[in-house]
Parts: structure tokens; sequence; C-alpha cells
């Protein structure tokens, strides 16, 4: 087993990792499973959901029609901001304002994932 790395000075200034869903999670369009929640709040103790709202324009030779979409965005941060992990029904995003270690980072974004792996069975990344 490696010894933790951790870096005073390094190129890297934001660093972001992204697991893209190949079928979306459409029951968290809604709400997230308390239990997921719990888990994820251990490593980003702050919770700031979020709806977002889209618009699409549809064009064709005979109309134009305009589509709305709303989803939830799961935003959970770090205790001084300096990570994000964000839950999109397509995505699982972390985001590292602060990096210092490739361990830490690498260890959270598998222990996210696999809580998604193990309560969504048929889950599958791109």
């Amino acid at each position: 087993m490696s010894e933790d790395i951790c870096y005073k000075n390094h190129y890297l200034t934001k660093v972001i990792v992204r697991l893209d869903l190949l079928t979306p999670i459409k029951s968290i369009m809604t709400e997230i499973p308390k239990t997921l929640s719990d888990e994820i709040l251990q490593l980003f103790p702050i919770a700031e959901p979020r709806k977002k709202i889209g618009r699409a324009l549809l064009l064709s030779p005979d109309e134009l029609r305009e589509k709305r979409h709303e989803e939830m965005e799961w935003n959970y941060h770090g205790k001084q901001k300096e990570k994000t992990c964000t839950i999109l029904p397509g995505a699982i995003i972390l985001n590292y304002n602060e990096y210092i270690s490739y361990e830490n980072l690498r260890n959270e974004f598998i222990k996210i994932i696999t809580l998604f792996f193990s309560n969504y069975k048929d889950l599958q990344g791109r």
C-alpha cells in the first residue's frame, strides 16, 4: 500500500471528476434516498439542493415550440465549500477547489459511486 502524498505546491488549481451515466436515474429527479444522502453527508456535510430549469426551442417547417425541462441538482459541499459533490439524474460530479491529495480524491469518488452502484443495480457508467 502506498503512502498518501499531499502537495503543498502543485500545478492543479481545480480538479473535476465526472461519471456520466448511460441511463439517467429518474427517481432522483424529485428526491434522493435518505440512506444515500446520509452517506454523502459524511463526506460532504453541507446539502444544497437546487432546481434546474431548462428550455429548448423545437423548430419544424410548420411551427415553433418551446419545451421546458425541470430536474433537481443535488449539491453537497465540504465544510469550507472546498469541494462539491453534484448528483444529477445523468451524472455524478466531484469538484475540488483545493486539491491536496490524489488518494483522498480517489477514495471519496470510489465511495460515492459504490453507494450508487450498490443502490441502483442496473446503473452503468459511460
